[in-house]
């Protein structure tokens, strides 16, 4: 007999944990609503064309991909077979792979569907994206982003007004974040002073990498691609002084005009790192990364401008700015702290219990009225002894138990458990939506 399992990286979520995310996507949702967001969806497979080359080296090496229908081998590159050049065999092989992100099907679908967007499109989604990486803690190969984009301006307003939705979340679901920022013609403007433009790719690529490997680890790696000592300690005291009113040159003045207006909108909201690099390609000014502020996890949430990914489409260059919500990571981080509130562990209402056909079908009748009244109710489905279905609303963890039994459908009342109490007391219908109403 095969023992289930799921592939490593992957994972089931239980109504406990299922509802834990519905409370943070509540928060997360009407935050888009209030902000004017509109709603899309995309595929969960894209074509290799839409996903290559958007996201590095490195994320073209973590990009699922799915084999060709049918005889795949028959359109396979021989030569490349025969070599042993996997990365060759998998571009014969395979047309389409799952999406890395939402950002880059966003940027398919706004050059798509150009004619049918009204400009600026302010667009969120909420989807599973993944990623063949390796497993480990607060980092999965499955998991969920919460993003929202405003595509088709250039204005600072998009980036003041993305971070303020970062903070505004995070205050609603309790948590103490800190909101990171850097911009990266700032950080062009540094490497292109320091004549390291030609390597800026391996340069942020490295410096992405510092919360894992430390600034030793990041130094090492700059010291790998060959950049001389000198330079190093020089890049790196400007990382360690996080002071962007230093500039060199006209793209750090760009970057630090853009910087000093976030910062005079959005004043202690925010914070300036020059280490935060975020490693994706198609970032092309603001960046940012949160991080909780109360404990050691990483970060939960990110995102940037990208002002020039609709190009690589074919289409009008239309700049866009957007952020990311790590459902994952944020409900990871919750459990750690304990910031779940009350009313957030998934308790059902009330669940009506009958001893026969005649209390089944008044209990039918009861939790058809509670439900349109937007009451949550259950009626326990088969007849069975009292204790088992007692038992059944302990583990399910109702608030109140119906009893339904002889002496209650002759007097036409209702014998309510108090679970949470330890207590019982006879009552009316009208009384008990009266209990209810004030419950839920």
């Amino acid at each position: 007999m095969i023992k289930p399992s799921l592939p490593k990286g992957f994972r089931d979520h239980l109504p406990a944990e299922g509802h834990k995310r519905g409370f943070i996507l509540s928060a997360i949702q009407d935050a888009f609503h209030r902000y004017g967001f509109q709603y899309i969806e995309t595929p969960l497979l894209e074509s290799m064309k839409t996903l290559t080359e958007k996201y590095g080296e490195e994320g073209d090496q973590l990009l699922f991909k799915v084999l060709r229908s049918g005889d795949f081998l028959r359109k396979a590159d021989q030569e490349a077979l025969e070599a042993g050049d996997s990365r060759a065999v998998a571009r014969s092989i395979c047309e389409s792979g799952l999406r890395y992100d939402l950002t880059v099907p966003l940027a398919r679908v706004v050059v798509q569907h150009q004619s049918d967007i009204q400009f600026p499109f302010r667009r969120y989604q909420i989807g599973p994206v993944f990623r063949a990486d390796r497993p480990q803690k607060g980092r999965y190969r499955q998991f969920t982003q919460c993003d929202a984009d405003i595509v088709g301006s250039s204005s600072w307003v998009g980036d003041v007004e993305v971070l303020k939705l970062y903070a505004e979340v995070f205050d609603a679901l309790g948590l103490k974040v800190t909101i990171r920022v850097n911009h990266r013609k700032l950080m062009q403007g540094m490497l292109q002073h320091l004549s390291l433009s030609e390597q800026s790719a391996a340069v942020l690529s490295a410096l992405d990498k510092m919360d894992k490997i430390g600034e030793d680890g990041v130094c090492k790696a700059l010291d790998g691609i060959g950049i001389s000592e000198n330079v190093i300690d020089e890049f790196m005291a400007w990382i360690k002084q996080s002071d962007f009113t230093r500039v060199y040159n006209e793209s750090m003045q760009e970057g630090r005009d853009r910087l000093e207006k976030i910062v005079e909108v959005l004043e202690d909201a925010v914070q300036f790192d020059a280490s935060l690099a975020r490693g994706l390609d198609y970032y092309t000014g603001m960046v940012v990364e949160v991080v909780s502020s109360e404990i050691e996890f990483g970060s939960i949430g990110g995102g940037g401008r990208y002002d020039e990914l609709t190009k690589v489409f074919g289409g009008q260059n239309l700049p866009g700015v957007g952020i990311s919500f790590g459902l994952d990571r944020i409900v990871d981080v919750m459990n750690a702290l304990e910031r779940w509130p009350n009313a957030s562990h998934g308790k059902s209402l009330i669940l009506f219990v009958h001893f026969d056909e005649l209390g089944m079908a008044k209990g039918w009748e009861y939790i058809q009225q509670l439900r349109s009244l937007g009451i949550p109710a259950e009626l326990y489905p088969d007849i069975a002894k009292a204790k088992k279905q007692l038992k059944y609303a302990d583990q399910r963890g109702f608030t109140y138990v119906a009893m339904l039994g002889d002496d209650e459908l002759s007097s036409n009342t209702i014998m309510v458990k108090f679970l949470d109490q330890g207590s019982q007391r006879s009552m009316t219908f009208d009384e008990l939506i009266t209990a209810l109403n004030t419950e839920s």
